[in-house]
């Protein structure tokens, strides 16, 4: 079984001591991030001017492209695409999907389904309610015995949590 690993802090004097050293190199790590953060913007912002021409321009090419495959679909019958000397052009069956009609709500196509007897096209999902679980047995009115039979119990952990109180100024150097 291995030990637990034992704290260096002797005091409450030596706690705040290494708080206030984690604080300060929180602010130090917030201010060199956001100053790396305004910095990597400020590239993207060039990155996006240099290429937002040509990508608007390339995106064009591609609706025309799009545009006179589907004029002349016929030429895609046999074959889904069609091979070019600078790339490939075609059509691809997108995955068949169950979809509404155009007026109808998920709540009415589910009554048109138990109307026309159709339960099987309907998903149950049976799931353990663990809400109303935990609210039971907040109110007394489940055992931690009872829940034993369910297979099931009740945990809860501690989690440390750590907050600094205050921003530190801190240097350049």
């Amino acid at each position: 079984m291995a030990k637990k690993k034992k704290s260096n802090i002797t005091s409450w004097e030596d706690c705040k001591a290494h708080l206030a050293k984690a604080a300060v190199l929180d602010a130090e790590i917030a201010k060199e991030t956001a100053d790396y953060n305004a910095q990597e913007q400020e590239l993207r912002k060039l990155f996006e001017q240099g290429i937002a021409e040509r990508n608007a321009t390339k995106q064009m090419l591609e609706k025309e492209i799009e545009l006179f495959c589907k004029e002349n679909a016929d030429v895609f019958t046999n074959e889904r695409t069609l091979d070019l000397v600078h790339g490939t052009v075609g059509f691809k069956h997108t995955t068949p999907a169950v979809t509404l009609i155009a007026g109808i709500q998920e709540e009415g196509a589910l009554n048109l389904l138990r109307k026309h007897e159709a339960d099987e096209f309907i998903r149950t999902k049976e799931e353990i309610n663990r809400d109303a679980i935990k609210i039971a047995y907040a109110a007394g009115n489940l055992t931690a015995d009872e829940l034993e039979l369910y297979g099931l119990r009740i945990t809860q952990k501690d989690k440390f949590h750590l907050k600094y109180n205050h921003a530190l100024e801190v240097s350049n150097g």
